[in-house]
């Protein structure tokens, strides 16, 4: 309708094709994934992986929309912290619904930081921290609950399934562990991934 293929305008319909299928994508992928954990059919392939090497492939993934926004991403993970043994790619899709989160509902000029210990108890803990909007007490009820969404300007306005956070807290009840959500209107938000000692291997 706009003439010879090569009008720009092609090329922006293109690119609304794309992300609308991409989109589509998650949010399928995202309701197989829920199903999977629930019917029990969830299946974890224990392997060993570092998780610095983990958290820098999600930061690959978020980096560019980081980058948009303005934000700083923060890596506090050393390189000589013990191996885990879990499911790598569930860890790296709870991480990464993490971190696109909080880029997401990060505004302009703040930081996220991603930062992983160990605890007197053996375990590990990994958390993604932001210095966002924040939620109050009833916010996260209703975000960690399949299909939550917050009825505000600020998340109304991003593209989302609603399944991120309950996703990530099945996959990590999966590995024994227990993912916290701690935030506070105009504080920001911290999620804490716990995993138990025998997840940790010896150093």
């Amino acid at each position: 309708m706009l003439g010879p293929v090569g009008h720009d305008r092609y090329k922006e319909y293109a690119t609304d094709i794309y992300n609308s299928g991409a989109h589509l994508l998650d949010l399928i992928n995202d309701v197989l994934d829920v199903s999977k954990v629930e019917a029990g059919a969830f299946v974890i392939n224990d392997e060993k992986f570092a998780v610095l090497e983990i958290v820098q492939d999600c930061q690959k993934l978020v980096n560019q929309k980081a980058i948009d926004k303005g934000l700083s991403l923060h890596i506090e993970v050393a390189a000589d912290l013990p191996y885990l043994n879990a499911d790598a790619r569930a860890i790296k899709q709870v991480l990464l619904n993490l971190m696109n989160n909080a880029v997401k509902f990060t505004p302009t000029n703040g930081n996220v930081t991603i930062s992983a210990n160990l605890e007197k108890s053996g375990g590990m803990v990994i958390r993604v921290a932001d210095d966002g909007e924040g939620m109050s007490v009833n916010d996260i009820e209703t975000v960690m609950k399949p299909f939550g969404r917050l009825d505000s300007p600020w998340t109304q306005s991003e593209e989302g399934t609603g399944l991120g956070l309950p996703l990530s807290d099945m996959l990590v009840k999966a590995h024994d562990g227990q993912l916290k959500l701690d935030s506070a209107l105009s504080e920001g938000t911290v999620v804490s991934i716990y995993l138990p000692a025998d997840r940790v291997l010896a150093a």
